[in-house]
Parts: structure tokens; sequence; C-alpha cells
């Protein structure tokens, strides 16, 4: 009829559905509000590098993100295959800058220990800080460190 209309019309169906959606701006989710508005959503990958305060073990690593507006969570692998390392670990390349510095988190380390991890992000970097609780020995032959850290970006 021409006429305005409230809620009342829907896109596709569970049997037909649209593909591809692509806006110049964003989408307003569940309201209208500011706090409904989403601007940016982004899944990646990347490669974590690492180093030990003490000791320089070998080592395999592997992280994917995703990015919603502008809060980013991180999950990174790290598997030892040579030892030396003990102390304070750090993950750098984050895929983005943190706005300030944030309690990201934690972490668990499995291998001979299963030590707990306490996680931070730097502020104003695309680093990742661990400390052991027991850090005696963090960078023993087959140890695997799997991490997940949420923080605000710059």
């Amino acid at each position: 009829s021409g006429s305005l209309s409230d809620n009342t019309v829907d896109i596709g169906k569970a049997t037909q559905r649209f593909q591809d959606l692509y806006l110049s701006g964003g989408v307003y989710l569940g309201g209208t509000g500011s706090a409904n508005y989403l601007s940016d959503y982004e899944n990646g990958v990347f490669t974590p590098t690492v180093t030990w305060q003490s000791g320089s073990p070998s080592y395999v690593s592997q992280g994917r993100y995703t990015k919603v507006g502008n809060i980013v969570t991180v999950r990174a692998k790290i598997q030892v295959t040579a030892s030396g390392g003990s102390g304070i670990v750090t993950i750098e390349n984050l895929p983005f800058t943190a706005y300030s510095v944030t309690q990201a988190g934690c972490g668990t380390e499995r291998g001979n220990t299963g030590k707990s991890i306490g996680v931070w992000v730097d502020s104003s970097t695309s680093r990742l800080s661990m400390r052991y609780y027991d850090y005696s020995d963090v960078g023993a032959n087959g140890d695997i460190m799997v991490v997940s850290a949420t923080y605000q970006v710059a």
C-alpha cells in the first residue's frame, strides 16, 4: 500500500536466505541505540613471537583472533621444541596495539607440571606478558602453552 511499517518485514527465511550483505556503514543488532551498533567484525590469524626472561628455547607458535568493534580476543598456542627458558614469558606480534594495560585473562601450560599463568597486555603495545606462578622451568622440551586474552585496542 506504500505506507511505512515498523518491525514487520523479514529478509529471507530459514530455507530462502541471502548470501552476502555489503554495507557502507555498520549495522544495528537488536535495537537502535548506540550500544547496538556494530561497525567492525574481523577474524584472522597471526604468528606470535615469544621471549623468555631467561634463556631462549626453540618453539613453534600459532595464533588466532576475533575483533568486534574495539575489543579483540587472541588465542595463542606455543609448543617448546628445545628446553632452556624460565621466568616471565612475553608474546609479541599481537594483531592489534592495546589501548591500556589490561588484566587480560589466564592460561595454562601443560606438559610436566600444568602450571598456572597470569596474563596481561602491556599498554600501547602489541605485547602480551605471562607470569607463571611457579616459573622455575617454563621452557622444557614438549611443554605447550595455551593462552587466551581479551583487550581493548588503541
